[in-house]
């Protein structure tokens, strides 16, 4: 059965609180990404056990604890929901698909903890079905956005910030996809954006303003987690092996250059007046 629920908009610290979860409670099947879209695809091409490459560890291996059933199960219902409503790519909109896609996970009688960035509509809803426990992550937008380029095109070139001035190419991390179906969900005309920037901005905050607006969630701020974990420990609500603190490392961050925070400031007060 789903015991509990890690959700967080795309590089908000999800996969590391999902290592934290897995390795302090051995009995849990911690599952990364169930509800996106190609999720099946890498498990298959890829295999369980193989270390994930922007990770470093095997952020997969708990599908493998799956009974054979359940797997199956899910597996097939995962296909349908995602070969035949493209709608769902990126960030779930629908409460039927979501509902469908999980059933048979809560069916399981193990215990289920889901590790997902898509599920910020419907986190209170997963609480009433399920009757689980949700920790929902959020970061400082400057640090979220910051951590969808590499150190080196952030630093050392102009690629990032003629990128995000820009319409062309593809946000990574779905970017693209999710402000497609969230203007659409919302009913915004997609001419909002007037660059890559506004599509990531508008994102993060219309996803934090509909968390919000939920009730039961535990929403944690994973900057202020990893400046100082163990105070913030209490808010968790699954068990911590304490000595498991030392896998943060503050280092690994990006760091936010001057220009890129005029930026983002720039675009946050520009979208804000759209998020209601």
């Amino acid at each position: 059965m789903i015991v509990g629920i890690i959700n967080g908009y795309y590089r908000s610290g999800t996969t590391f609180m999902q290592r934290l979860c897995c390795k302090s409670n051995p009995n849990f099947i911690v599952l990364s990404e169930p509800t996106q879209h190609e999720i099946i695809d890498h498990i298959m091409a890829d295999g369980c056990y193989k270390d994930n490459l922007l990770h470093g560890w095997q952020i997969f291996k708990d599908y493998c604890k799956l009974p054979r059933k359940v797997k199956h199960e899910f597996i097939k219902r995962h296909f349908e929901v995602f070969d035949y409503d493209k709608s769902q790519w990126g960030i779930m909109t629908s409460e039927s698909a979501v509902r469908y896609l999980l059933q048979p996970l809560h069916d399981c009688e193990q215990q289920i903890v889901i590790k997902s960035t898509q599920l910020h509509l419907f986190l209170e809803k997963l609480k009433e079905w399920y009757g689980c426990w949700i920790l929902h992550l959020d970061r400082n937008i400057e640090n979220i956005i910051a951590d969808h380029f590499s150190y080196y095109h952030l630093t050392k070139t102009t690629e990032v910030k003629n990128f995000l001035m820009s319409n062309k190419g593809a946000i990574s991390f779905y970017a693209d996809l999710v402000f497609e179906n969230l203007t659409k969900y919302l009913r915004l005309d997609k001419s909002i954006a007037r660059n890559n920037l506004d599509k990531l901005v508008f994102n993060i905050l219309a996803t934090r303003k509909i968390v919000e607006k939920q009730k039961g969630i535990t929403v944690l701020n994973f900057d202020e987690f990893v400046r100082n974990p163990k105070q913030h420990l209490n808010k968790l609500p699954f068990k911590v092996n304490e000595g498991l603190l030392r896998l943060i490392d503050p280092s690994k961050r990006n760091p936010v250059p001057d220009w890129f925070i005029s930026m983002v400031k720039d675009s946050v007060n520009y979208i804000s007046k759209y998020i209601r």
